[in-house]
């Protein structure tokens, strides 16, 4: 017989179950059918009363606190018991509140798709009968499951939430993960008190309202300390326990006690209400174990997907800047420093995009999230160089896949401008090691292993650099005898001059094709490797060295097919365009300096000089034009031959002329004030006809007036704005000399790195296009010491990382 009774028990405990979960997911499709939209996060709001006399609490700070996380969840459900008092009238307030603020008197229904805080209340039965399209127009859902009043159904229905999954990103998105829910306890009797108990039980986070009375105070003091909780809860709840409510009630607190890690406590009268969502955060992560997160050990499943499962957990953190959970799933991930660097890389450009768009506090929360990230990397870098160096510098260059983004470290810094990893002292050292290819990083040593080592010796980039520029030195001692004697024919018979010719097109072509493979990166063995082409281009345009490259290329071109294809007697055109040519390969022989320590920060000055000075001409070009053409309106009035004749005579060179002059105090007074009539005519007709003939002066006071004035502002303050700005860049560079010059050191080692000097390359190109680049030079990964040595330093990371975070 009592076996017959347990069985039935059993069956009818599996039945109830059953149909639990059976109106929970009819619950479920009922408001997914209404709202549109699968949630990524749930709170669930419990603590309605009726059988005790509240007491005033701080509502507005719990409304605040509400809606901020809510907002901060992205699509965010709010489930209450939907009463006319109590905590389900503060909720229906401040979801009133949200609606008001959000979208002013713009109605809006729940299922709209920028109504991304949906209130759903959960009743046992529906007082207004309303219909399938009114239901679907109300801001508020009522879920009816006509379940008794709620509470019961309620348990159930969080649990079935918290199983369900949703992808973060995209629908397209294979990775998925749990639905994130807290349930919130605010005021609240005996029954939320069980509530809570039965919710940690089944592993949902709970988080306590401390401040609002009732059960959530009872609950957050027994947490603090559990004597005294038949006084306490007397006195919050204003009744007096008789021994069986007593019981169950110690019960269910020490039961909560035991779950205590999966409790938050927020205090109204004394947390910020936007820290609701760093306490909501840590619960739901304190419940999410990995065996939650993930398939359990008998699925087998990879560590790979294992890793990839986190590697998405953060990444959704990163874009949603929740700055605490960010942390624990950073800790959990591989490859600390890389990862670090990518999430500090993500949150920079998306602090642009938030200033782009006004969003000024978002921009700077992000901005101070992107730094704590890469101040994390820099103190990893920074354990890690103490306590084994080697280790520490060849971290640098383990390259791994992060996102899809394949890249090592160093490299991914030096893309994403990030100064102060590329001029960490491990970054450094990493440069030595490849800038003398392994070999002893001083000079006499270096010059010795040429007989010792030849192979690492002719292949380091620092031999490489040094010859590049003596093959560049030569081409421009060549380039300079042809552009001064045989530009012309009647020299040309010089077979000397041929070589030198000659020799500066092979050069350039050779020069050439070598800065083409640094643009798209096609011949590289590591570096941009991460980009594509599009990407790597932008990269290369962005530097101010390769534009010079390039417009010399250009001049060099242009030259060639001016003196071959449009020949005349003099080579006129020919020679300025050689010798123009000529002038930038001399200011492009100026970065053989960049590497040098002393001589490197003084050509960063210039260069980060000349952006003011653009900035500077661009300004100065309105005014010039503007007070060039009141000098030419008054001084020579009703000129309609601006455009007539040869280019050389057009009009808008005089009255560019002599505004632009005046900055240099050349003041040309005798033209302005109409007094110089020498080598001019008055004749309309003349100087009509013949552009190349000047046109006399008016007389004109104004002129004069104009001019003082200009004069007065060119001089004084556009002349002294334009020096402000050179100090000010000139301090600004000198404060970071080091590091902008460390920075820029690494672009020429990385580029030597596989550059072969012009016109040398020539004769290597076919074999380096059909022999796989780098095939001899990737470390290979199946090498079992290499193999060790990598995990030895991710695993060396990751105790780094819970070093520098006190989790260790």
């Amino acid at each position: 017989m009592s076996k017959n009774t347990s069985t039935a028990s059993k069956s009818q405990n599996t039945q109830n179950i059953s149909d639990a979960t059976t109106d929970a997911e009819k619950t479920w499709d009922d408001i997914l059918d209404v709202v549109k939209s699968t949630p990524t996060m749930v709170f669930s709001v419990i603590g309605d009363s009726d059988s005790f006399v509240p007491r005033p609490w701080p509502k507005t700070v719990f409304q605040t606190a509400l809606i901020e996380a809510a907002k901060s969840g992205g699509e965010t459900w709010i489930l209450y018991r939907g009463n006319k008092q109590g905590v389900s009238k503060v909720v229906t307030d401040a979801y009133k509140h949200y609606g008001n603020m959000e979208f002013k008197t713009e109605h809006k229904d729940i299922g709209h798709q920028d109504r991304h805080i949906k209130l759903v209340s959960i009743v046992g039965k529906e007082t207004i009968q309303l219909s399938a399209e009114e239901r679907k127009k109300a801001y508020i859902h009522k879920a009816i499951h006509g379940k008794g009043d709620g509470s019961k159904f309620l348990i159930s229905f969080e649990s079935f939430v918290s199983e369900q999954e949703v992808s973060f990103f995209s629908q397209k998105m294979e990775s998925k993960m749990p639905i994130p829910i807290a349930i919130i306890l605010c005021e609240g009797d005996i029954d939320d008190i069980a509530h809570v108990n039965e919710a940690l039980q089944r592993k949902l986070p709970v988080i306590v309202m401390k401040g609002s009375g009732k059960a959530a105070d009872l609950v957050s003091a027994y947490l603090e300390n559990p004597n005294d909780l038949r006084k306490k809860a007397s006195v919050l709840f204003g009744i007096r326990f008789d021994g069986e409510q007593y019981t169950e009630l110690i019960q269910h607190m020490q039961s909560i006690k035991e779950k205590s890690d999966l409790v938050g406590v927020f205090d109204l009268h004394n947390n910020d209400p936007l820290m609701l969502s760093n306490v909501v955060g840590e619960a739901v992560v304190s419940c999410w174990s990995i065996e939650k997160l993930l398939p359990g050990k008998n699925d087998d499943i990879e560590d790979d997907d294992t890793d990839e499962r986190i590697s998405d957990l953060l990444l959704w953190t990163i874009f949603a800047n929740r700055k605490k959970l960010a942390e624990i799933f950073w800790l959990k991930s591989k490859n600390h420093l890389l990862t670090g660097l990518i999430c500090a890389a993500i949150l920079q450009k998306l602090s642009k995009k938030a200033d782009n768009v006004k969003e000024q506090i978002l921009s700077n929360e992000l901005e101070n999230h992107s730094k704590l990230f890469e101040q994390r990397c820099i103190s990893i870098m920074d354990i890690m160089f103490e306590e084994d160096t080697r280790n520490a510098i060849d971290l640098m260059d383990d390259e791994a896949t992060i996102w899809g983004i394949h890249s090592s470290p160093l490299t991914f810094a030096y893309e994403n401008f990030m100064y102060d990893v590329v001029a960490h002292t491990c970054s450094q050292k990493n440069m030595n090691k490849q800038w003398y290819n392994t070999l002893a990083p001083d000079l006499k040593p270096f010059m010795m292993s040429a007989i010792s080592k030849p192979k690492l010796f002719f292949t380091a980039p620092l031999t490489k650099y040094v010859f590049n520029y003596m093959m560049f030195f030569t081409m421009l001692v060549m380039y300079s005898a042809f552009v001064l004697t045989s530009i012309s024919t009647k020299y040309y018979v010089l077979d000397i001059a041929r070589v030198f010719e000659y020799y500066v097109y092979f050069w350039g072509a050779g020069d050439f094709i070598e800065e083409l493979i640094s643009c798209f990166g096609c011949l590289e063995t590591r570096g941009r490797s991460h980009r594509n082409w599009w990407s790597r281009m932008k990269r290369y345009l962005y530097d101010f060295w390769n534009l010079v490259d390039l417009l010399s290329y250009a001049l060099l071109i242009a030259a060639l097919f001016v003196r071959h294809f449009y020949i005349d007697e003099t080579f006129t055109i020919a020679r300025r365009m050689f010798a123009l040519s000529l002038l930038v390969m001399y200011l492009r022989f100026l970065e053989v300096f960049l590497i040098h320590r002393k001589m490197g920060p003084t050509l960063i000055m210039i260069k980060e000089m000349l952006k003011d000075l653009l900035g500077f001409l661009i300004l100065a070009v309105f005014v010039v034009l503007g007070v060039g053409i009141y000098y030419h309106a008054n001084i020579w009035p009703d000129h309609q031959t601006i455009w007539n004749g040869d280019w050389t005579n057009w009009r808008i060179w005089t009255i560019i002329y002599y505004p632009y002059w005046q900055l240099y105090a050349e003041l040309n007074l005798e033209s302005l004030d109409g007094s110089d009539q020498s080598d001019c005519t008055n004749i309309t007709s003349i100087w009509e006809a013949d552009p190349s003939i000047n046109r006399c002066p008016q007389e004109d006071w104004t002129v004069q007036a104009v001019a003082a004035i200009y004069l007065l502002f060119s001089n004084l303050l556009l002349v002294n704005l334009v020096i402000a700005m050179f100090s000010y860049t000139f301090e600004r560079v000198q404060e970071n000399s080091e590091k902008l010059w460390r920075f820029e050191r690494y672009t020429v080692i990385n580029d030597y790195d596989w550059r072969i000097p012009s016109p040398i390359n020539l004769i290597f190109l076919p074999y380096r296009f059909i022999v796989r680049p780098g095939i001899c030079c990737l470390k290979d990964d199946n090498d079992s010491r290499y193999h060790l040595l990598k995990e030895y330093r991710q695993n060396f990371q990751e105790v780094t990382a819970l070093k520098i975070l006190d989790k260790l």
